[in-house]
């Protein structure tokens, strides 16, 4: 994440250092060396991201600015690889398992899971329709009432 946010700070600064004062006026400015770029983007803590007006500014001086946002960051990058982990290998096991019964993913899903998944009752749907008969609002009582009974066997309720 260092890097994505040190990219923005450069990408935002050098529009400012394309041009120079000068007593006669605004001249371009040299383009940055590849040498100055290449620290820019390094990952090292010591490391010197720019140096303005002669002082320098170092990356950890840019992590400390940045607070818990990075530790923040980090921990949602961790739960979102986690869980597209978790899905790919809930999805191999499927095929696998689909390709040793010969069958497609799909019907294994079905023959496993959607025909043993016991149909809601009436009487069930009603007493979820009774408790929480104002979330529906205007709507009818048997839209309501199919919506109940599809979330609940959908959640194997």
């Amino acid at each position: 994440m260092r890097t994505k946010f040190v990219v923005a700070v450069v990408a935002v600064s050098i529009p400012a250092a394309f041009f120079i004062g000068t007593a006669s006026g605004w001249r371009p400015a040299e383009p940055a060396s590849t040498q100055s770029v290449a620290r820019v983007v390094s990952n090292s803590p010591s490391d010197v991201l720019a140096t303005v007006a002669g002082k320098s500014i170092m990356a950890d001086e840019v992590d400390g600015r940045l607070g818990n946002l990075l530790l923040r960051q980090r921990v949602d990058e961790y739960k979102q690889r986690r869980e597209v982990l978790r899905d790919l290998i809930s999805n191999r096991l499927l095929e696998s398992e689909a390709e040793r019964r010969h069958t497609t993913v799909k019907d294994l899903l079905q023959a496993e899971v959607e025909q043993k998944i016991r149909p809601v009752s009436d009487e069930e749907a009603n007493a979820v329709y009774e408790s929480a008969a104002g979330r529906f609002g205007n709507a009818p009582s048997t839209d309501a009432l199919r919506s109940i009974s599809e979330s609940m066997r959908r959640n194997g309720l």
